[in-house]
């Protein structure tokens, strides 16, 4: 029964299943009921995996025919047609009067973009205005200014191929008015994705047979589509697929606070874009220009559009290739904005840090565990009160911020900071002020500013389509950037989000108007600030036009529910300066809001913008980068983010991505080592999580780590392909990351495959995306696949392509390079302005595979041989098109070309880079024998895109075989000096096993601007130079040590496994390799040295006298008094000896097994205590000074026991005192910290203790600190001269942690050193005792001359001699040495008397051998400046 109803409402002339549904029963109605009141029955359900939506099951007739005719049609000049349409036949009366008379307009913007225009011909209407759009084709838009003459733009303007001969023909048919688009025959030559275009008549859009309806608020427009075409857009929202299913569901276009956990919610963006990729790979695309709410509906026949307001703008883009149709689309809308290359770094923030002290510390981490970091963001975390453009004085106050961002630029790191639009209402906040002086704010229907609530609490919302706006907020951004200099900026909550629903809204009356200053977790308790917190009602008053605007005759499925269209948002009512509403303009929020912050960002900076935006509408990849906002650490989030990236690609926004290891709740490490093998591969990586979730640095786990060592140095090392990648899309739109069909639309496998994906054109990445899978089936399309890893791996796809089970264990993610390309790659390092100063590799991979000849047979005679190999290269003048020049060809024969380019510039300049000097073009030609064996290639590298030196060629010839002279040398007079090439230091070229028998290299320059090349210079190279690699050939140019330089190119052959490498411009300065850090920021020393990245990290080396320094206690005389009051006194973790050492001897440990650290053996591995017996060296027992009873004389009795000697002396060695000026201490001033410390803690004699002293020492060196094993380094550190130290350690880390929580608690959880004069006093009450000198003097002496001390609680010097005597009789009879027995117990209270010797003293100790005294330590001023 159900089953015939459904095909009879299907087939009803009356009812559409999968048109519009306006309610015609009631809650519970059954099918009988609908139906015998003459309603359409269905149920909503579109299908396997698709959501509910609340749609009627019951609903009113809604297939009735809405047609006009044409009363009026001509064809204006230029080939724009015009016409006037009368109605014919209403329908839907409920939904409002048909509109009666419209006008019709239909212009090609472009050979590939037609504009078809339908509007009310009696009235204006709302119209989206297009001066917000950066667009090449849109009248009225702004412009471009930057990157005029695109190097890469496809040949006859957008779309390509087709020159300037319209791409496609329109019909109109008079009554019923409809509109047919196919495309117009084909010039000759053109190819229609990857094939000759043969015929015309491919069907664009065709509206003969479907409604057209106009009405005020509800307007339909359908076209047919073909049964096999794959449909792709309607976004954003977030799905397990990328590729629409055709199941007639409405995909609802309305921006909204929805995130991606929500499935198939319309959410943050608007993208009303539609592409087609048809089974033969040709492709079109549909884009309805209107920012109204809509109803995409992608059914079995048909593709239509529900719009709640505006006019039907629809710009039809011919393709005939879905790269053509992208192309088309950003010409339209704006092509994407060139970001600057730190925006490929690693990015990392978590909403949720304390402190500017734990940030500092995640920066310092991430250097310390080796890994990459290019930016640090900070959420509303850092904000006074959560106001825009403040700094919260407790927790992240400015002076330490400045400092922090100041540390980031020296090591060529980046801030950037979240600002969201709500602007807090608070009298004497100056951009409150301000914005209400200059009525810049949304209008509430009342006329009053229109009044949210958000983060801060009660806020008003800028209004970006007021003029006045861009100047106001760029001064607001300025001001902020005058603070601390931030490097972009993140604009968040711009759909607009707001925490309450309301058209008018009030402040309580017991509400404050200010914002609480310092937000706590406990003010996040009771009244969140994500609950409203106004009084908000329904405006009264109101016309009927309002009231629709509030309630439409037509709810769009919001949300999935047709929820009110404002719900937690702003108002439909609230209104712009120009007058138009909410209703209208709601969905232009986020792309005014980039436009008006990527100028401001620009003119502040002076530097090329980076802005990254959570909504966005189509054109916002012109001003801002995107990211997919508020994911779930999940697998299933972990899918969906493909698809959630690979989305905006499509829609000009090349420069997206996801939050890695994911947002909202506990990541796993086995998920954010899978996340960050996909992440790697995002054009925008960032790592981010909220509030509630744990911690999920990279850094946090060994194994997470290791991973992202491993794929963000593949990251890193492919800079320079991405970033030619960014540059490209700035001419063309095509995305960085884009699905395969993007790349081989012609192989109809590829259409809906959405778990792999390209990088470019050449790689491909197929991940893991599945809990506990350590092998993944990857397919390949057509062609051979090259592992881009060091593992020799091939896949031989054939012609067909092929489906291939890969081995990826945890850890690995399999990349693969497409046969045929080529990219360029440099060294990896910690941050991307280190990548650009290292050398560069040119990477070739062959479409065919060279094999090495059989065992016992050479290559055959006369093909070469030595020297040039008979190339171009022995000539003074070659021709660049030219192949190698072999021996008569066997049939086995066959020549190969594959053509690459990069581009470079300066990073961050505001002018995107057109000269020939920004490009480098490689063209390897390789000419195959296998019948012989005897291979030649040649690699001609020369300045200049490919489009470039071909647009130069077909220039430049000036008659019948006459061509003109090349301008290189005056480009390179113009732009050469702006643009500094590294040096160059390879090539490799995958699928080359053949032996190389020769090769030569020369500098070469182009003769004329047909490409003949005239050679410059002839280097030295031998044939050594080249070696096999995994998978290949690799040859190795860093002896020449040339660094490229405009306008010289280089070309290189080589023969017989010849293998001819023409490499790059040569010449000019060299370039050392770069290292995995980053030179230090030294004024006063020409050195180029390199030091760890981190914050504040330098080897610091005073120079002058070496003697004892001299320690500053008197009063009067205080150490800290050149240091401004709140400077806080911390150790700048960034510096971790378990990684980096700044002295011969502090990396006195190594890694066992177990991954712990054990104190180094003696040479011939004689442990150290056997060593010492018989060494001259005295041992060096301290003896207290005892003063008076009182805790002063307790922290001083224990301050002189073995551990806490032990630990001082090996700072000392290494120079890690935790305190002073920017992390850069003293011995005096760590033991002044420590006693502050014991001070605030408010200890007893009767509590002090080595555990209790260590514990200060362990949080003065970890106070911010997020390193997941401080306390497994520091302990070990401190013990590292400690007799026994290692057996002992477990003991010692249960006592402080225990004792941890105590001094935390007794000092109201205050341990950094913030006051100066509290460390001032600690350092004047120790200096009157003569004990403090003591401990001083002898930690210094044991630190100058290796010993190790022994303090009042360890045993004497005859019982230690004795014991170390037995261990090395233990050691000589093969047992094993004492220092390896079990340790006595540690009690977990240090409240007891010491007078027994038990527990960490109950240990012998050792002398060192004299062959380990230290050489003399360099010295340093007490709190004297860091030399920068």
């Amino acid at each position: 029964m159900g089953l015939a109803a459904l095909l009879l409402a299907a087939a009803s002339p009356t009812c559409d299943r999968f048109g519009p549904r306006l309610d015609c029963g009631f809650v519970g109605m059954q099918q009988g009921e609908c139906e015998a009141k003459g309603c359409c029955w269905n149920e909503a359900n579109f299908g396997a995996g698709a959501p509910h939506i609340d749609l009627p099951w019951c609903f009113k007739s809604n297939a009735d025919a809405s047609a006009y005719r044409v009363t009026q049609l001509e064809q204006a000049e230029g080939g724009s047609v015009r016409a006037t349409l009368e109605l014919s036949h209403g329908t839907h009366a409920e939904l409002g009067a048909d509109i009666k008379s419209l006008r019709f307009s239909a212009d090609a913007l472009a050979p590939g973009v037609l504009r078809l225009h339908l509007t009310n011909a009696a009235a204006p209407r709302w119209q989206v205005p297009t001066w917000l759009f950066r667009s090449e084709l849109l009248p009225g838009a702004d412009r471009p200014t930057r990157g005029a003459a695109p190097a890469e733009a496809r040949a006859g303007g957008p779309g390509g191929g087709g020159g300037d001969k319209p791409q496609m023909q329109l019909t109109v048919r008079e009554e019923p008015f409809s509109m047919e688009v196919v495309r117009a025959a084909a010039a000759p030559g053109q190819r229609r994705g990857g094939a000759d275009v043969n015929a015309a008549g491919d069907t664009l859009f065709n509206s003969t047979g479907t409604r057209l309806v106009f009405k005020d608020q509800y307007l339909e427009l359908s076209t047919s589509l073909s049964p096999s075409a794959t449909l792709f857009g309607a976004g954003e929202r977030a799905s397990d697929n990328l590729h629409l299913e055709r199941n007639g569901m409405p995909r609802t276009v309305w921006t909204r606070d929805s995130g991606p956990t929500l499935m198939e919610w319309n959410g943050y963006g608007s993208h009303p874009v539609v592409l087609a990729l048809e089974e033969d790979g040709t492709a079109w695309g549909l884009l309805l220009l209107s920012s109204n709410g809509m109803e995409v509906v992608p059914a079995e026949d048909r593709l239509s559009w529900r719009v709640i307001g505006g006019e039907l703008d629809l710009l039809i883009l011919a393709g005939p290739s879905p790269l053509d149709v992208i192309d088309q689309l950003t010409a339209v809308v704006g092509r994407p904005a060139m970001m600057p290359r730190w925006a490929l770094g690693w990015h990392q923030c978590k909403y949720g840090y304390t402190s500017i002290w734990e940030v500092e510390a995640v920066v310092a981490n991430y250097s310390a565990a080796g890994l990459p970091l290019e930016a640090m963001w900070t959420d509303i975390d850092h904000l006074d009160g959560w106001r825009d453009f403040t700094f919260d004085k407790q927790n992240y106050p400015l002076p330490e911020f400045q400092r922090f961002v100041e540390r980031l630029h020296s090591n060529g790191q980046r801030w950037v900071p979240i600002v969201d639009p709500g602007i807090a209402i608070d009298p004497g906040y100056a951009p409150y002020d301000e914005g209400l002086q200059q009525g810049v704010f949304l209008k509430g229907v009342d006329g009053r500013p229109y009044f949210g609530w958000v983060w801060p609490g009660p806020v008003h919302f800028p209004d970006f389509l007021h003029p006045g706006t861009q100047p106001w907020w760029e001064a607001q951004l300025k001001r902020y950037r005058d603070m601390a200099a931030w490097d972009g900026i993140w604009i968040d909550m711009n759909e607009i989000s707001n925490f309450c629903t309301g058209d008018v809204c009030y402040l309580r009356p017991k509400a404050a108007p200010e914002p609480q200053r310092t937000p706590s977790s406990a003010h996040l308790g009771d009244e969140p600030p994500w609950v409203c917190q106004l009084d908000c009602r329904e405006a009264s008053g109101l016309n009927d036009t309002q009231r629709r605007w509030l309630q439409p005759p037509y709810a769009i499925a919001n949300s999935l529910q047709r929820t009110d269209l404002a719900f937690k948002g702003v108002s439909m009512l609230a209104s712009h300066v120009d007058g138009s509403v909410e209703y209208n303009a709601h969905q232009l929020y986020a792309l005014s809001e980039a436009r008006a912050t990527a100028a401001a960002v620009e003119s502040l900076a002076g530097k090329r913008p980076f802005v990254l935006t959570r909504s966005s509408f189509v054109g916002t990849g012109a001003y801002a980068a995107h990211w997919t906002g508020d994911n779930a650490a999940s697998w299933q989030q972990l899918a969906s983010s493909l698809p959630g990236v690979l989305g905006p690609g499509l829609w000009g926004i090349p420069m997206a991505g996801a939050d890695i290891c994911g947002f909202q709740g506990d990541t796993t490490p086995e998920l954010c080592i899978r996340w960050v093998g996909v992440g790697a591969f995002y054009p925008f990586a960032r790592d981010h999580s909220d509030l509630h979730g744990s911690y999920q640095e990279l850094y946090r786990w060994p194994e997470v780590a290791a991973a992202g060592k491993k794929v963000l140095g593949m990251r890193y090392r492919l800079l320079p392909y991405l970033y030619t990648g960014l540059r490209n899309a700035t001419a063309t739109g095509a995305p960085l990351m884009r699905p395969l069909w993007l790349e081989f639309p012609q192989d109809r496998r590829t259409h809906k495959i959405d778990k792999q994906f390209m990088v470019g054109h050449a790689l491909l990445v197929s991940p893991v995306l599945t809990q506990g899978a350590d092998a993944v089936d990857a397919y390949f399309p057509p062609g051979v696949w090259h592992s881009l890893w060091a593992t020799g791996e091939v896949v031989d796809a054939g012609t067909d392509g092929t489906t291939k089970r890969l081995p990826a264990p945890l850890g690995d993610v399999p990349l693969h390079m497409r046969g045929g390309t080529a990219l360029w790659m440099q060294r990896e390092a910690l941050t991307t302005a280190a990548v650009a100063r290292s050398p560069l590799t040119a990477v070739v991979a062959l479409p065919e595979l060279v094999p090495a000849p059989p065992a016992g047979r050479s290559v055959r005679e006369g093909h070469g041989g030595g020297g040039t190999g008979g190339l171009a290269g022995g000539r003074d003048v070659g021709h660049a098109g030219g192949g190698p020049a072999v021996g008569a060809a066997s049939p086995a024969a066959r020549t190969l070309v594959v053509t690459g380019h990069m581009y470079h510039d300066g990073g961050e300049e505001p002018e995107v880079g057109n000269s020939l000097c920004h490009f480098v073009t490689l063209n390897a030609t390789f000419s195959l024998d296998h019948a012989t064996g005897a291979h030649a290639a040649e690699l001609l590298l020369l300045f200049g895109s490919p489009a470039q030196l071909a647009a130069g060629a077909a220039s430049g010839t000036s008659g019948a075989g006459i061509c003109g002279p090349a301008d290189d040398t005056a480009t390179a007079a113009q732009h050469g000096g702006a643009v500094e090439w590294p040096e160059l230091e390879g090539v490799e070229v995958l699928g080359w096993h053949a032996p190389v028998q020769g090769l030569s290299a020369e500098v070469v320059a182009r003769a004329d601007a047909c490409g003949a090349l005239q050679t410059v210079q002839r280097l030295p190279l031998s044939a050594a130079a080249a070696a096999p690699r995994p998978g290949g050939l690799r040859l190795d140019l860093s002896a020449l040590r040339h660094q490229l330089e405009c306008p010289f190119g280089l070309r290189r052959a080589v023969m017989a496994g010849l293998f001819a490498s023409l490499v790059g411009s040569l010449g000019g300065k060299h370039l050392l390799p770069a290292v995995r850090s980053l030179p230090a920021a030294d004024p006063d020393s020409s050195d180029d040295e390199s030091v760890p990245l981190g914050l504040g990290l330098r080897s610091d080396v005073a120079t002058g006298s070496s003697q004892k320094r001299r320690r500053v206690h008197h009063r009067g005389a205080s150490p800290l008094a050149s240091h401004g009051q709140g400077r806080p006194l911390f150790y700048n973790s960034s510096y971790n000896p378990l990684f980096e050492n700044d002295e011969e001897g502090c990396d006195s440990r190594e890694l066992n097994d177990e991954n712990s650290l054990l104190p180094k053996h003696a040479s011939g591995g004689t442990p150290v205590a056997a060593a010492a017996v018989g060494s001259e060296d005295p041992f060096t027992e301290f003896t207290p000074t005892v003063g008076p009873t009182c805790p002063l004389s307790a922290f001083l009795a224990e301050l002189s026991s073995t551990p806490v000697l032990c630990a001082l002396t090996r700072l000392e060695q290494c120079n890690l005192h935790p305190v002073g000026a920017e992390g850069f201490g003293t011995l005096e001033v760590t033991v002044a910290g420590m006693l502050v410390l014991c001070r605030r803690s408010s200890l007893g004699a009767d509590e002090m203790c080595p555990e209790m002293l260590l514990t200060c020492l362990w949080l003065l060196m970890s106070i911010g600190s997020q390193y997941h094993a401080g306390l497994e380094y520091n302990s070990r550190t401190f013990l590292h001269l400690h007799p026994d130290g290692h057996d002992m350690l477990e003991g010692l880390k249960r006592s402080m942690v225990d004792l941890q929580l105590k001094v935390l608690q007794r000092c109201n959880w205050r341990v950094l050193l913030l006051d100066v004069a509290e460390v001032n006093a600690a350092l004047h009450a120790l200096g009157d005792r003569p004990a403090f000198d003591s401990v001083c003097s002898y930690v210094e002496s044991c630190a100058d001359h290796g010993w190790q001390p022994l303090g009042s609680h360890g045993h004497s010097q005859a019982t230690a001699a004795a014991i170390a005597a037995a261990d090395a009789r233990d050691q000589r009879r093969g047992g094993g040495a004492a220092a390896h027995r079990p340790p006595s117990s540690v009690p977990r209270s240090c409240g007891s008397s010491r007078s027994e010797q038990t527990g960490l003293d109950g240990a012998y100790w050792r002398a060192a051998p004299a062959t380990t005294a230290r050489r003399a330590r360099p010295q340093r001023a007490p709190l004297g400046p860091r030399n920068h």
